[in-house]
């Protein structure tokens, strides 16, 4: 209940919240605006934008909380393998990360999906 709560509560948020940063864009843009305004506008925008990611944020959070769990056995020697293969790819041969797994146990947790795979390659260049 608290989840659908969030996620109503921020998808309602975010329709004003889109309105006035429309029209702050406008205000910004416009020529003749006096110049005392101009710090105003964009404190202003500032904050939308921070209010903006807050609201994506708890609609994250909501969609986390309400996704369920399927624990699954992690092949972790052939994740990182595929990591390794996707590095190469990358780099062209001007870097090469050699890999010695000593074990080929695997974890139980949730599967990491392709956008999981390109997140751990990436954070290993």
């Amino acid at each position: 209940m608290r989840t659908d709560f969030v996620a109503n509560v921020s998808h309602e948020l975010r329709t004003p919240l889109t309105v006035l940063r429309g029209y702050l864009e406008t205000l910004q843009e416009m020529d003749g605006a006096p110049g005392v305004y101009s710090r105003s506008f964009q404190n202003m925008a500032a904050q939308t934008e921070r209010m903006q990611t807050l609201i994506d944020d708890l609609l994250l959070l909501a969609r986390l909380e309400s996704k369920q769990k399927k624990s699954e056995s992690v092949a972790v020697a052939a994740l990182l393998h595929e990591v390794c293969q996707e590095s190469d790819l990358l780099e062209k041969d001007e870097r090469r990360v050699d890999l010695q797994i000593a074990s080929n146990a695997n974890l139980l947790g949730d599967a990491p999906s392709c956008a999981a795979r390109s997140a751990i390659c990436w954070s290993t260049l």
